[in-house]
């Protein structure tokens, strides 16, 4: 083998490529923000995941809830709207956008700093977990999916060849 001008531009193109990729935009933090965040709503919205709902609510919380005028059953974890709002507001109070960068690529870290996160993401010996994060395979895809076409609009500005 013997590297041309053309195939030494190649691998410096490619590596170029790459090497956008180690430090995401906020462009893509957004977009990749924006579809994480719209799965958590989702999970508010519908009470669990596509293929696992929330166990409703116990008997004496639905009594406390009526006693203090809310809908004894449902919404589930929406009393004022705080808890859900501190996943799904970006720069809200306790929402949490975290970038972890390291030489093998990065980490976007989304979710809330809400007191009762870790209590009613995981349950209690009494009451069972109604996990916002914990996204199912379908769910994850979205973001694959996500990260597929904003990998392939950076190639494109890039003008790589793909094949």
């Amino acid at each position: 083998l013997i590297a041309t001008d053309k195939s030494l531009q190649d691998v410096n193109q490619l590596a170029a490529f790459f090497q956008s990729l180690n430090i995401p935009t906020s462009e893509m933090r957004q977009n990749v923000g924006d579809v994480v965040r719209q799965l958590f709503e989702k999970r508010f919205d519908n009470e669990g995941g596509p293929s696992s709902s929330w166990v409703g609510l116990a008997r004496a919380t639905q009594l406390e809830r009526e006693e203090i005028g809310y809908s004894p059953s449902h919404p589930i974890l929406q009393r004022t709207g705080e808890y859900k709002f501190s996943f799904i507001d970006p720069g809200g109070i306790n929402n949490v956008e975290t970038l972890v960068t390291r030489k093998s690529g990065w980490t976007l870290e989304l979710g809330s700093s809400d007191f009762r996160v870790k209590e009613l993401e995981g349950g209690r010996f009494n009451m069972a977990p109604r996990p916002v994060t914990l996204l199912e395979d379908s769910e994850e895809e979205k973001i694959g999916d996500t990260l597929d076409r904003i990998f392939m609009q950076i190639a494109d500005d890039m003008e790589l060849s793909r094949g």
